[in-house]
């Protein structure tokens, strides 16, 4: 017995990997490092991202999340401000510049946030704009040039939570959130509006999407 187990333990020793007919020995790969750490411009490590950090929010809307961000990021909005704007859209209209609901309390709704306007119906298969001492927010969306494309939609949301009186003041509202998760509660309330139905998801969501962000898997600046 003992010579048996003195012979298994030489051959162990001096086994070698199958040699390929090219000649080539399989190698395998070294594990990887699975952390990606940010620098400052000192050199000095600021932050240590997991990659692998599983994704909180749906493969089904990365892309639409991800090009939704972007624009965001563009106008300035902070990660928190983009991500609840981003959670309420998702909700809204699954991130679908074309979503239409022709009939949303006797109006239609349409787009990102799903603007609504009892001065546009919905006839012979599109919206048609009627004449209106006061436009709504959705008959003015229509009459901008790529009204159905997400950055023209973000835009004209962006000149609304800036430049309108009453929206701002509301968006203004949201800022007060400490958290993304606040601030999607705060977005459906004072500039969707809702009934709140769903607004604790829109919240969740929200974080969600922060913590995607920071995890690397939405490219926020």
């Amino acid at each position: 017995m003992k010579i048996i187990n003195i012979l298994q333990k030489i051959l162990k020793e001096h086994t070698v990997e199958p040699v390929a007919q090219d000649g080539s020995v399989k190698v395998e790969p070294a594990a990887q490092d699975v952390t990606a750490t940010k620098y400052t411009k000192a050199g000095e490590p600021k932050k240590s991202i997991n990659i692998n950090t599983p994704k909180q929010t749906e493969d089904t809307y990365s892309q639409q999340i991800q090009d939704a961000l972007s624009n965001l990021n563009s106008l300035g909005y902070s990660k928190e401000e983009a991500s609840a704007i981003v959670a309420n859209m998702r909700f809204e209209s699954f991130l679908n510049p074309e979503s239409l609901n022709k009939n949303d309390k006797g109006a239609p709704a349409f787009g990102l946030i799903q603007w609504r306007g009892t001065d546009v119906r919905y006839e012979n298969g599109k919206l048609v704009a009627k004449p209106s001492t006061t436009p709504s927010r959705l008959k003015k969306l229509l009459q901008q040039d790529g009204y159905n494309t997400m950055s023209t939609q973000i835009k004209f949301l962006h000149d609304e939570l800036t430049n309108d009186p009453y929206e701002s003041r509301q968006f203004n509202k949201v800022k007060n959130g400490k958290t993304a998760y606040e601030m999607g509660k705060l977005f459906d309330q004072y500039v969707e509006r809702s009934d709140g139905a769903i607004r604790e998801k829109r919240g969740k969501y929200a974080q969600n999407i922060f913590n995607d962000i920071n995890n690397g898997h939405y490219q926020y600046t």
